[in-house]
Order: structure tokens, then C-alpha cells, then sequence
């Protein structure tokens, strides 16, 4: 029975990384957790993974060497990748208020 648990667990993750779709941002933008809550923002150029939209927003992975951050951000501000990443840091400014 855990076996079969484990497989079926095992390819919801696969289904979930197969929807998931590689886009950069198109300006500096605002990451948000909830509305009216942000959490920094993604400079121009990061890129992300798309895990889910929801009308006008995109829910996002952002991932480098040091942290990985998830939140929603306006899909209007980002586009496809064109290439691959060169700085693996280029992504997420903390703000401080």
C-alpha cells in the first residue's frame, strides 16, 4: 500500500513539473504572497517558473544558488525565455520598508 502511495505521489509531481512553463520577467516587478503583500521584486530578466495562472496573475518559482521564493506576479510583465540565464543571482531584491 505505501508503494502505491509513493508512485502516485511520485507522478503528481511529475504532472505538476510538466504543466510548469520557463518565463523571464520584462522589467523590474513586483513579487506579491497576497494581495496588497509583497515580498520584493524580481528584476528584469529573472527568470521563473510558472506553476499556475489565475486571470491577469501568474503564480511563480523563482530559484538560484541561494534561495528559492514563490508568488504571484502580473503575467503582463513576463514573457518567454530566450535564453538561458547567465547570472544565477539576478532575480530577487528584499525590500525594506
Amino acid at each position: 500500500m505505501l508503494t502505491k502511495i509513493m508512485i502516485f505521489a511520485l507522478l503528481l509531481c511529475v504532472a505538476g513539473t510538466a504543466a510548469a512553463t520557463m518565463m523571464q520577467t520584462t522589467q523590474d516587478t513586483n513579487l506579491y504572497y497576497a494581495p496588497d503583500k509583497q515580498i520584493g521584486v524580481l528584476k528584469t530578466g529573472a527568470q521563473v517558473k510558472v506553476i499556475k495562472e489565475d486571470g491577469e496573475w501568474a503564480f511563480v518559482r523563482y530559484v538560484s544558488d541561494k534561495i528559492v521564493v514563490q508568488g504571484w506576479v502580473k503575467k503582463a510583465l513576463l514573457t518567454p525565455v530566450t535564453e538561458p540565464q547567465v547570472d544565477p543571482l539576478k532575480g530577487l531584491d528584499n525590500q525594506k520598508d
